[in-house]
């Protein structure tokens, strides 16, 4: 029995990469590669198939020169399916400190009118000015890195098409989703997600308060069909479930 058991629970196993920004330096750590598969039930010999579901983060990342008052620095994230069977994806994306997050803002613009100058990350004064603009034009779509979806000037509020984001507080169906930031659509075998986010702007009261943080990045995807091999679909019911939703819900039980 206890031999079945671990058999299901190997079934389950979900795909899990780990990128970490630590202290503004290039460090990444990605966890082993972990297969996913996918029990075929409807014939009465319990054929199995295997899909090989994958994920891996990909990741542009320029540290700044050094931290100044107003710190900027792109880290441009999007998630591949490297496996050979379509997936749902899901970012836990956060600060290693409360603090840290309070006093930054991100944003996804990739526009050209007006060109948000990489080359002059390493300005203080440009930078400076960046900051002072998030109030009250805001041309670059900064928003406040804060995970509360009650306030309307918070990222989570403000995502690219085709991205959720689950608050933490997240009750009754959705409680087992909650903190995680998802890709709505199908991703198929080789597919990038659009990017989640580009850039980060944190903002100290003054240089003495200036600290090592991390951003912590994580994604898992889950296949998008059901235990019986077919694909999950939406509900028709104005307050059913999306296709996405199920797939993770079904997952997590």
């Amino acid at each position: 029995m206890a031999e079945k058991e671990g058999q299901n629970s190997e079934k389950k196993a979900r795909k899990k990469y780990l990128g970490v920004l630590l202290g503004l330096a290039v460090i990444a750590i990605s966890s082993a590669i972990v297969y996913a598969y996918l029990k075929d039930d409807k014939h009465t010999l319990n054929e199995v198939t295997i899909g090989n579901n994958t994920i891996e983060i990909q990741e542009e990342f320029v540290p700044p020169v050094k931290q100044l008052k107003n710190t900027i620095f792109k880290k441009k994230v999007q998630v591949k399916n490297t496996g050979n069977v379509s997936c749902y994806v899901r970012v836990y994306a956060d600060f290693s400190d409360g603090e840290i997050r309070k006093i930054s803002y991100i944003s996804n613009y990739s526009g050209t009118d007006p060109v948000l100058d990489e080359a002059q990350f390493s300005d203080e004064t440009y930078v400076d000015s960046l900051a002072d603009r998030i109030t009250p034009d805001n041309p670059y779509h900064f928003y406040k890195a804060d995970r509360d979806t009650t306030g309307s000037d918070n990222y989570v509020n403000h995502l690219p098409e085709g991205w959720v984001f689950i608050p933490d507080d997240a009750t009754g169906g959705d409680t087992a989703l909650s903190g995680y930031y998802y890709y709505t659509k199908k991703v198929a075998p080789g597919e990038v997600t659009p990017s989640l986010f580009r850039y980060f702007l944190t903002t100290y009261p003054d240089t003495d308060h200036i600290q090592q943080f991390d951003v912590l990045i994580y994604a898992e995807s889950v296949q998008v069909t059901d235990s019986n091999g077919y694909d999950f679909t939406d509900d028709t019911a104005p307050d059913g479930d999306a296709a996405w939703k199920k797939a993770w819900k079904a997952f997590l039980q």
